[in-house]
C-alpha cells in the first residue's frame, strides 16, 4: 500500500513539475514506465487506494509509538491507564511535540527502536498528508500556468459527457487540452493522457472558469452539452466573453445533435443574423453520414455492379437517417450513373416524409409545384415497416425483387436492438442465397459512445458497423486545426482556372465573363456548398479515369501529361454537366426551385434546369470547377500522392474437386500488356457448380496457399509495383466459406501492400450481373467485356 501511495505521489508531483517531460518515450527511458501505469488508472479507485494506504500507515505509526512509550516509561502494559497515556503521547507525536522528560518520574526516556521509528515518521506522515491535501489544486494551478504559456497548442473542451471526452482524448495526443467540466461525476472520469489533459470544474460558472483557465489565450475552442440549447447557450455565453477581451480570439466550434438546427444557423447567419457570427457549428449526423459516404463509397458500389444508379435502402427515421439522406442525394452522381434513388423504411415515416418535403419540395413535383427535370430528378419512396417484424425472404417483403436493385442496406434508426436484429435477418438471408446480396451498414453511435465500435466484424462481413463516436472524432475535419484548408486551397484553384478560362473563351470569340468571390468574402452557405464540391472532388477525378493511393480526401495532383490530355477531353464535358445535375440538387435540398429569374428571397434560380438547355457562359462555370480539379495547387501543402490512368490487373481463383473429394484452389492472373504498371488488381472468387452444391467442407492447401502468396507478392513488387499498388478487389459471385474468408484475410495480412485500399464485393442474387462478376467464369472475358486490351495468363498456383 506505501509503495503503491508512493507512485501516486510521484506521479502527481511530476505532473505538477514539468508536464512535458510526461512523454511515452521519456518515461520509458526514465524508467518510469511503471508509474505511467499507475497514472493512467482510474481516478476513483487511485483515491480509494491512497485512503486505504494513509489509514494503514496511520495505524502502523500509532502501534509503534504506543508499544514504543510503555517499554521506555516502564509502564505495566496491562494497566488502562497506561495505555491511555501512551497512546496521547503518540498522537502528540503527529503535531510535533516530544518532550524526553517526566514519564512517571523518569528523568529521561529510553529511545527504543520503536520509539524512535514513531517519532520520525509521525511527523513526516502529517506533514505528507497536509502536503497531499494541497497537491491536486496545486497541481491544476502549475499546470493551467503551463498550459497557458503555449497558446498555439492548446485546445479548451467545454462539457465533459461522452462527446467532450471523446474529443479531449483525441485532441491531447497532440497538444494541450483543458476541459471546463459542469458535471460532479467529471472528476471521478478523469483519465490524463501523458500530462497533456487537464480537467477543470465550473461549477462557479461558465465566465469565471473561462477566465480561470485563461480562454483567451487558446488556439481553439470546443462546445458540447447534454443537448443542443444547453451547447448553444455556452456557446453563446463564451463568444460574448471572448468579445470583451481586446485579444486575438480563438477558434470557436460547437458540436450539435441535429442537423436541422444547424443548417438553419447557417440560413440566419447567412441573412445578417448576428447572434451565431463567428461560430462554427458542427453535427454529429452529419459526421457520421459524410464518414458513411466516404468509407461505403455507394458510387463505386453501383458502378462495379452493373447498376444503372445509385440505390439506397434506407432504414429509420431519425436526424441520422436525415443526415444520411441528404449526403447521400449530394455524392451519388457519376458520368455513367443516372440519378440516385432512395426507399426509405421506418416504422413511421410520414414525420420524415413531411420533413423532406418542406425542406425540399423541388425533389417532390408535382400538383403544381415545379421540380428538377425528370433525367435528373433523384426518385425517393416511403415504406412503413416494422423493424422486429421484418421477415426478407418473405414474397410480401418490400426488399424481394426491387424494381432498382439495391445497392447497399442503410441502418440508422434510434433503436439499436432493433437494427441490430434487422441487419443480422438481411445477412442471414444473403448467406442463404434468398435475398441479393449488397453490403449492410449499421449505425452504432448510441451503443458505443465514447469508446471504438469493435462489435467482432471484419472487413469481409457483409454487415459493416459505422458512426462511433471515437472514429467520428478521429476522421472528422471538425477536429483538424483548419478544417476549411484543401477546402479553400481548391476554391483559390477555382478562381485562377476560371481567370484562365475566361482568357480562352475571349480568344475564342466567346462571352464568358467570371466573377467569384474569394474564399473570406463568401457566405456560409457558399462556404457549406465549397465544402461539397470537394468532398466530391474524389468521384470527378474518378470519372475521368484517373486513381491514386487513397487518404481520407485529400486530393492529388494530377501528373502534367495526364493534366493535358484531359484539358482537352470530351469526358471533361461529362463531369460538368455531372456536376450541373448534382448542383440542382444541392439548391433543391436549401429549398430553391426553378424559376423564370433568380429571386434569392423566394429562392428561385433560372438554372436549375437540364445541361443542354443551358446557354455556354453557365455551362462554364461547371466546366471551370472540372479544370480547377486538375490544375496544379500552389500552395504550400503537404505531399499529396499523384493520381494516374487507371489500370486493371484480374486474379481469378478456382476451386478443383480432388480425387479425395476435397476442394483445392488454382489462381490464374490476367495482365495488361501494353501498360507496365497496374493501379488496381481484381480478384474474383469463381464457384464451380459441383462446388456449389457440395455438402462438404472447402478446405485450403497450406503448401499450395504459400506458394501462391508469395507469387503473388513476386508479382505486385516486379510487374505491378508494390508501391502504386492502390486498390485490391475481392469479388464473390457465391456466398463464401468460412476457408476462402480466411484464405482472404491471409492474402491481405500477406501480400498486400500497407497503404492499399481493401474492399469487398458481393455480386450473387443478381439478375445482371456488372462485366468483373460475367469474367470471372474466364479471366481473358475482364479485358473484353471492360473494352481494354487481353493479355496472357498464367497459374500461380500448381494442382496437387
Amino acid at each position: 500500500m506505501a509503495a503503491r501511495l508512493a507512485r501516486h505521489l510521484a506521479c502527481d508531483c511530476a505532473a505538477t513539475l514539468c508536464p512535458a517531460l510526461l512523454d511515452s518515450r521519456a518515461l520509458m527511458a526514465l524508467g518510469w514506465a511503471g508509474s505511467v501505469t499507475e497514472c493512467n488508472m482510474g481516478r476513483a479507485s487511485a483515491k480509494w487506494v491512497a485512503f486505504w494506504a494513509a489509514a494503514g500507515l496511520f495505524v502502523a505509526i500509532s502501534a509503534l509509538g504506543t508499544w514504543g512509550f510503555t517499554r521506555s516509561c516502564g509502564f505495566p502494559e496491562s494497566s488502562p491507564a497506561a495505555l491511555t497515556d501512551a497512546v496521547y503521547r503518540t498522537l502528540q507525536l503527529y503535531l510535533l511535540n516530544y518532550s524526553p522528560y517526566e514519564c512517571r518520574g523518569v528523568t529521561a526516556i529510553h529511545l527504543n527502536a520503536p520509539l524512535q521509528a514513531a517519532r520520525f515518521l509521525a511527523p513526516t506522515f502529517a506533514t505528507g498528508t497536509v502536503i497531499l491535501s494541497l497537491v491536486e489544486p496545486l497541481r491544476d494551478y502549475v499546470r493551467l500556468f503551463w498550459q497557458s504559456r503555449w497558446p498555439r497548442r492548446r485546445a479548451i473542451v467545454i462539457g465533459y459527457r461522452a462527446t467532450g471526452e471523446a474529443i479531449a482524448r483525441h485532441l491531447a495526443q497532440k497538444e494541450l487540452v483543458t476541459v471546463i467540466a459542469r458535471e460532479p461525476e467529471s472528476r471521478g472520469r478523469q483519465r490524463p493522457v501523458l500530462g497533456r489533459l487537464l480537467v477543470t470544474e465550473g461549477h462557479d460558472g461558465l465566465q469565471a472558469a473561462l477566465r480561470r483557465v485563461r480562454a483567451s489565450k487558446a488556439q481553439r475552442v470546443f462546445v458540447t452539452g447534454a443537448s443542443d440549447m444547453q451547447a448553444l447557450d455556452c456557446a453563446h455565453v463564451t463568444q460574448v466573453w471572448l468579445a470583451q477581451r481586446n485579444k486575438r480570439k480563438p477558434d470557436l466550434r460547437v458540436i450539435l445533435l441535429d442537423p436541422a438546427l444547424a443548417r438553419e444557423m447557417i440560413d440566419i447567419s447567412a441573412s445578417g443574423g448576428g447572434l451565431w457570427h463567428e461560430l462554427a457549428a458542427f453535427t454529429l449526423p452529419q459526421m457520421a453520414a459524410e464518414g458513411l459516404v466516404q468509407v461505403a463509397r455507394f458510387d463505386r458500389t453501383a458502378l462495379e455492379a452493373g447498376q444503372a444508379g445509385v440505390h439506397v435502402a434506407l432504414f429509420g427515421g431519425s436526424n441520422q437517417s436525415e443526415a444520411i439522406i441528404t449526403e447521400v442525394l449530394l455524392t451519388a452522381w457519376r458520368v455513367a450513373l443516372g440519378p440516385p434513388r432512395l426507399s426509405i423504411f421506418a416504422a413511421a415515416p410520414g414525420a420524415l416524409e413531411a420533413r423532406l418535403r418542406g425542406l425540399a419540395p423541388a425533389l417532390f413535383a408535382g400538383a403544381g409545384v415545379p421540380g428538377l427535370p425528370a433525367e435528373s430528378a433523384p426518385v425517393i419512396t416511403f415504406h412503413n415497416l416494422d423493424f422486429m417484424q421484418l421477415d426478407a425472404s418473405a414474397a410480401t417483403s418490400p426488399l424481394q425483387a426491387p424494381q432498382v436493385p439495391i445497392t447497399a442496406y442503410v441502418f440508422a434508426d434510434d433503436d439499436d436492438t432493433a437494427s441490430f436484429r434487422a441487419a443480422m435477418e438481411l445477412e442471414s438471408a444473403m448467406l442463404q442465397e434468398r435475398l441479393a446480396a449488397a453490403p449492410i451498414y449499421l449505425y452504432l453511435g448510441n451503443a458505443h459512445q465514447g469508446a471504438a465500435a469493435d462489435p467482432g466484424f471484419s472487413a469481409t462481413s457483409l454487415i459493416r458497423p459505422f458512426g462511433a463516436l471515437d472514429a467520428l472524432v478521429a476522421r472528422g475535419l471538425a477536429f483538424e486545426r483548419a478544417p476549411d484548408g484543401q477546402a479553400r486551397q481548391l476554391h483559390h484553384t477555382y478562381l485562377r482556372s476560371g481567370m484562365t478560362m475566361q482568357k480562352i473563351a475571349q480568344e475564342q470569340g466567346e462571352m464568358f465573363r467570371f466573377s467569384a468571390l474569394a474564399w473570406d468574402e463568401l457566405p456560409e452557405t457558399l462556404r457549406v456548398s465549397n465544402r461539397r464540391l470537394y468532398r466530391h472532388g474524389v468521384q470527378k477525378l474518378e470519372d475521368l479515369g484517373l486513381q491514386w493511393p487513397l487518404e481520407g480526401l485529400r486530393l492529388p495532383e494530377v501528373a502534367s501529361d495526364d493534366r493535358a490530355r484531359l484539358f482537352n477531353s470530351a469526358l471533361l464535358d461529362g463531369v460538368a454537366a455531372r456536376e450541373h445535375d448534382r448542383w440542382m440538387c444541392e439548391r433543391a435540398l436549401e429549398g430553391w426551385m426553378p424559376g423564370a429569374a433568380r429571386d434569392d428571397q423566394r429562392r428561385l434560380h433560372p438554372s436549375m434546369r437540364r445541361w443542354d438547355e443551358l446557354d455556354a457562359p453557365t455551362r462554364n462555370y461547371d466546366r471551370v470547377f472540372a479544370r480547377s480539379l486538375l490544375e496544379p495547387q500552389t500552395a504550400r501543402v503537404a505531399a499529396r500522392p499523384q493520381a494516374r490512368s487507371r489500370h486493371l490487373v484480374g486474379l481469378v481463383l478456382l476451386p478443383q474437386l480432388t480425387a479425395r473429394g476435397e476442394v483445392r484452389w488454382h489462381a490464374h492472373t490476367t495482365l495488361l500488356a501494353n501498360e507496365p504498371t497496374a493501379s488496381e488488381l481484381v480478384i474474383g472468387i469463381r464457384w464451380l457448380p459441383a462446388v456449389a452444391g457440395r455438402a462438404g467442407r472447402v478446405t485450403l492447401d497450406p503448401v499450395a496457399m504459400a506458394a501462391g502468396i508469395a507469387e503473388l507478392q513476386r508479382l505486385m513488387r516486379s510487374e505491378l509495383r508494390l508501391q502504386k499498388l492502390c486498390r485490391m478487389r475481392f469479388v464473390h459471385t457465391r456466398p463464401p466459406e468460412e476457408a476462402v474468408l480466411r484464405m482472404i484475410e491471409r492474402i491481405v495480412s500477406e501480400a498486400a501492400p500497407r497503404d492499399c485500399e481493401i474492399s469487398v464485393q458481393w455480386l450473387w442474387g443478381r439478375n445482371a450481373p456488372s462485366p468483373v462478376a460475367s469474367a470471372i467464369a474466364s479471366p481473358d472475358a475482364l479485358w473484353q467485356s471492360l473494352g481494354l486490351m487481353p493479355g496472357g495468363s498464367r497459374p500461380l498456383i500448381q494442382g496437387s
